[in-house]
């Protein structure tokens, strides 16, 4: 195990900054790094114990907070502005960042994704097929755009902002995504995808992670019995090992 030196790394780009939180291992050479996004109204600090644990394994790690990505974000943006694709923009941005930090292997790297992140996570690694090595993917809400679709019924009734699950979204989120399908832009990324979900989700529910399974060359596909959206310690711990067994895979 290893020990780790943790600090802000705040990245600006386009008039906008982003916040996150840097896990550097006191390893030799250039190291295998992850980048872990935050799901719905969340922001970094949630993820800080994967950080912890990734690190002392020898991993880089890196968590941020989306612009307008939560009532908690340390970045800039508001909440009314941000869709999926602001946050697959950011993530992109964050990924370039990222490679350029000398610790960093570049071929190495490596997006972990939680319920909207782990969409926005396989979004962007379509866009960087070369830059990313494989995925880590919690529960991802590929039904997100369906879902919406099915609530908010035509373009012309949307509302100027909706308040979800304590957050208020803009017009633009939902109208961004009419006639988007997820599943079609997914499937040109050939690394190693680990799909990991509970079989008593409700809000991602494991149809559609089966069903996101089949879009790749190479998913594994992890159902933890009576999970819902969220793991209890015992599977995090369990997937986060299943991430880190992927990485040394990947390193061989």
């Amino acid at each position: 195990m290893y020990t780790y030196t943790a600090q802000e790394h705040i990245i600006a780009v386009c008039g906008r900054t982003i916040y996150g939180r840097l896990y550097l291992p006191d390893a030799p050479g250039k190291r295998p790094t992850v980048i872990i996004s935050h799901g719905y109204n969340s922001c970094h600090a949630s993820h800080e114990p994967k950080c912890r644990i990734l690190a002392e394994h020898g991993c880089v790690a890196y968590a941020y907070d989306f612009c307008g990505g939560g009532t908690q974000s340390k970045s800039s943006g508001k909440s009314t502005d941000m869709t999926i694709f602001t946050e697959k923009r950011d993530l992109l941005d964050v990924i370039a960042d990222i490679r350029k930090i000398p610790q960093v292997d570049t071929g190495m790297l490596f997006l972990m994704g939680s319920s909207m992140s782990g969409l926005v996570s396989a979004l962007a690694a379509e866009d960087v097929k070369d830059d990313v090595r494989g995925l880590a993917l919690f529960y991802p809400a590929f039904n997100i755009p369906e879902d919406w679709a099915h609530v908010i019924g035509k373009p012309e009734t949307i509302p100027e902002t909706v308040d979800f699950w304590e957050l208020t979204l803009g017009r633009n989120f939902f109208l961004s995504m009419v006639g988007f399908s997820a599943y079609a832009v997914v499937g040109g990324f050939t690394g190693p995808v680990l799909l990991m979900t509970g079989d008593a989700d409700q809000v991602v529910r494991p149809d559609v992670v089966r069903r996101l399974q089949t879009r790749y060359q190479n998913a594994e596909l992890v159902v933890y019995p009576g999970e819902g959206h969220g793991f209890t310690d015992e599977s995090r711990d369990d997937a986060l090992a299943r991430t880190l067994r992927m990485i040394g895979a990947c390193a061989k």
